[in-house]
């Protein structure tokens, strides 16, 4: 209690001192617990299912379609057929259970305002794969799952509580999907989180796949597969026998599949985004305790005196040795207990800039047990490096350490020194690191992606087959929605497409130009977009040849098609398309136009080999409105709901965003990474100027009876502060050239991420390099210009 109640007065006396370690161990530990919290929240945690380690996602592949430029990009992952998964099922000796499943968006009407929520429809297998059941109520036999079985649903415990208020009595009553009744048969508890790896939304609602209005054929591949392992079988031996009963008498090499853990399926995506910000994070820990190292030391140079003559009159150095410990434990204490602090409200910030799809983000938290790891490590700094020099004190004489001047550069100041060296190069390649990652999203937002960004605003409708049930009828609700829109203020052009550029989706579809003669080998694959005929002009979209679409082209019209400048070379190869015909569908259609090549999936694909049908002669459902405007495309979002509900008062629509927040949601995942690595590293820089700082006061604070006697032998003020910033510039220098050092190699694991910009660009190395010498130049001016304005009187009798 002695040795606390002294720590407490000796900390009171140097309360700037204090508090600078306590925040430099909060900022330390309270970003790296954070980040990890994400890390183990994401990739470390367990599925939250009983042995989630033996769920297992099970693919189809096409080993001879790898080279079908669609399909490559889907990993060769195929979702299954509905006969296949019934041969899975009835066949297999590996697996527990094997459930089948997907998510669709759906109408919630018969409410006061509809909207758009997300189902997910299974068979009765899913509650045995996952090991968890409803709460309330049940789930689906294998009757109500069959095809055309009962219209029952469960639902999620979230979407229970906000719609029915938590009332148990709701189990026999319906909702409404799409205009059409389901039972409700249970509640799912509140642990129950499944959903489609990178979906948008977790499933608010669960029905029977029977229930889906879709064919249950073996050319529909729609439904992903989960299973649950036996106990004595292993993911390859799973493989080998799925395989064998997915392919049937085909050719080996014709059909396949993948069995993978469920887990390594959701994390793949952003395993390695997250290790590497982590590693960041780890590095202003790292950062942290050097200083607080730096710190410390600084303060015990600042009391040798003290420790000399306290062991001059008989106090031992273990003695002196507790007394710091117990100062050095009291700031680990109150810097880790701020760092928790930093850590919850982190985590929070964190969870709310993840991207949205980001898998398991409902699990991001903060752990006790990483918490306890960063704490305990961190205490090592402020222990060892507060300790060791009152150990030290003794080992020289104590009647020559009491006749030292002490204005000498010991071993201790260049320690000190190179510390700083190793916080300036860690800060700088972390700095590196964001520069690299800052240019390349500039890159890629400059990216021209073939149409015009500005001035859209988009939504998207489904039209429920119970109140359209014709072709007709959704093709003449979809002209009166264009009329409308069109006749709106601020409208200036209404287009409508089956894929909104930019939003990564993709449909494809199987091509035969007539005149590659007699169909032969496998089909080309192109991309395919339904639209009617002003989107190109809506959007911009320059024609090169041809013509384009007009409203005679209708059901009743030969069916047309123009192709991408991308399809006309990959498909035609330099002779001219125009006025082929090609095989699409069953359907023969002649190419009437080409256009210029548009990137609509992703800023980072190129352009695809896409051809466009009218949507009069391919009616679809579900269509996204492309509205260009005279005024701030948002100011009109108000407009678009009022007139869709005057048409349809039942009819939500979804997604109403302008292109501009689209094409920001296209690169979220490149702004998440290069503004969390930037906000880490512009900490680590701050971190390395208040070491600098620190130092460089220190070392002046030791040579003030020198500095003194040269200004009273008449040195100019001038040489005085080039002296000292030299010494600065020496540490500064050697912390740049191995933060470059360090730089080149470690940029490695940022080659995936980058776009435009190579892995040593120098001007990003120069300009970090430049940023990081002008703080530590501030932060080294400061203790320099107190250096200048030495009383040199007063300093010839400092002490």
């Amino acid at each position: 209690m002695h040795d606390l109640r002294q720590a407490i007065r000796q900390l009171q006396t140097r309360p700037g001192f204090s508090l600078t370690v306590i925040l430099t161990l909060a900022l330390g530990v309270g970003a790296n617990t954070a980040m990890f919290s994400v890390v183990h929240g994401v990739l470390l945690r367990p599925l939250p299912f009983p042995e989630a380690e033996r769920l297992a996602t099970v693919w189809l592949t096409y080993p001879h379609w790898r080279e079908r430029e669609v399909l490559r990009q889907l990993w060769d992952a195929i979702p299954l057929a509905y006969p296949e998964y019934l041969r899975l099922r009835e066949g297999t000796t590996s697996y527990e259970a094997v459930s089948i499943y997907r998510t669709d968006p759906m109408a919630l009407t018969g409410v006061d305002r509809p909207e758009i929520v997300t189902v997910g429809s299974a068979d009765d297998a899913l509650p045995t794969v996952l090991g968890v059941g409803p709460a309330i109520g049940r789930w689906f036999s294998r009757t109500e799952a069959a095809p055309g079985g009962a219209r029952l649903a469960v639902l999620t415990n979230a979407f229970w509580r906000t719609r029915f208020g938590g009332d148990a009595a709701v189990l026999g009553s319906s909702v409404h999907l799409d205009d059409r009744p389901y039972t409700i048969v249970g509640i799912l508890p509140e642990r129950f989180r499944f959903a489609r790896p990178n979906a948008p939304a977790a499933p608010d609602v669960w029905i029977p796949v029977g229930a889906l209005s879709l064919p249950f054929d073996d050319n529909n591949h729609v439904f992903d597969a989960i299973a649950r392992l036996r106990m004595d079988t292993s993911f390859a031996r799973a493989e080998e026998e799925t395989t064998l009963l997915l392919r049937g008498e085909r050719p080996p090499a014709s059909r396949g599949a993948r069995v993978v853990p469920r887990k390594e399926q959701e994390v793949a995506g952003v395993r390695t985004t997250l290790f590497v910000l982590w590693g960041a994070a780890a590095l202003i820990l790292l950062i942290a305790s050097v200083n607080v190292a730096n710190l410390l030391l600084g303060r015990c140079a600042e009391r040798e005196q003290e420790f000399v003559v306290r062991h001059a009159l008989g106090a031992g150095r273990l003695r002196i040795a507790r007394q710091l410990g117990v100062e050095s434990l009291l700031l680990a204490v109150a810097g880790g207990t701020a760092g928790a602090l930093v850590a919850w409200s982190g985590t929070g910030a964190l969870r709310a800039a993840l991207p949205a799809d980001l898998p398991r983000l409902d699990e991001i938290r903060v752990d006790v047990a990483v918490l306890g790891f960063a704490v305990a490590a961190t205490l090592l700094a402020p222990l060892l490096f507060g300790v060791l020099p009152a150990l030290l004190a003794g080992a020289r004489a104590t009647e020559t350490r009491l006749r030292e001047s002490g204005h000498r550069i010991t071993g201790r100041g260049r320690l000190q020194h190179g510390l700083v060296g190793v916080q300036v190069a860690l800060a700088l390649a972390l700095l590196v690191g964001a520069g690299l990652l800052t240019r390349s999203l500039a890159e890629l937002w400059s990216v021209d992606t073939g149409f015009r960004r500005d001035g859209l605003l988009t939504f998207q409708i489904s039209l429920p087959p119970t109140r359209y049930e014709t072709r007709a009828a959704g093709e003449a609700f979809f002209a009166r929605l264009a009329s409308a829109l069109n006749g709106s203020p601020g409208v200036i052009d209404v287009a409508m497409s089956s894929v909104l550029p930019l939003s990564g989706q993709s449909t494809s579809s199987s091509v035969w130009p007539a005149s590659y003669g007699p169909e032969r080998g496998p089909k080309p694959e192109v991309e395919r977009r339904v639209v009617t005929p002003g989107y190109f002009a809506a959007l911009g979209i320059p024609l090169g040849r041809g013509r384009a679409f007009t409203f005679a082209d209708d059901d009743a019209a030969a069916p047309v098609m123009l192709i991408s400048r991308a399809a006309a070379g990959r498909l035609w190869q330099g002779r001219d398309p125009l006025g082929d015909r090609v095989e699409m569908s069953d359907r023969w259609w002649t190419v009437v136009g080409i256009v210029e090549d548009v990137r609509d999936q992703t800023f980072r694909s190129p352009a695809q080999a896409t051809v466009y049908v009218p949507s009069a002669q391919w009616p679809t459902a579900t269509r996204t409105l492309i509205v260009r405007t005279a005024v701030p495309p948002l100011t009109l979002r108000n407009d678009m709901r009022r007139i869709v509900r005057k048409l349809d008062p039942e009819l939500p629509i979804t997604a109403l965003r302008s292109m501009e927040q689209v094409a920001a949601i296209a690169v979220a995942d490149e702004r998440f990474r290069a503004g969390l690595l930037g906000g880490i590293a512009a900490l680590a820089a701050v971190l390395a100027a208040v070491g600098l700082f620190g130092v460089m006061s220190h070392a002046v604070a030791r040579r003030t009876r020198e500095l003194g006697i040269r200004m009273a032998l008449g040195a100019e003020r001038n040489r005085v502060l080039r002296l000292v910033l030299r010494q600065a510039a020496v540490t500064v220098g050697a912390g740049l050239a191995a933060g470059v050092a360090v730089a080149v190699p470690a940029s490695r694991v940022l080659d995936a991420f980058l776009f435009g910009v190579p892995r040593v660009d120098l001007v990003t190395y120069g300009g970090t390099a430049a940023l990081m010498a002008a703080v530590a130049l501030a932060a080294a001016l400061v203790p320099a210009w107190r250096a200048i304005r030495v009383d040199p009187t007063a300093a010839l009798r400092h002490e």
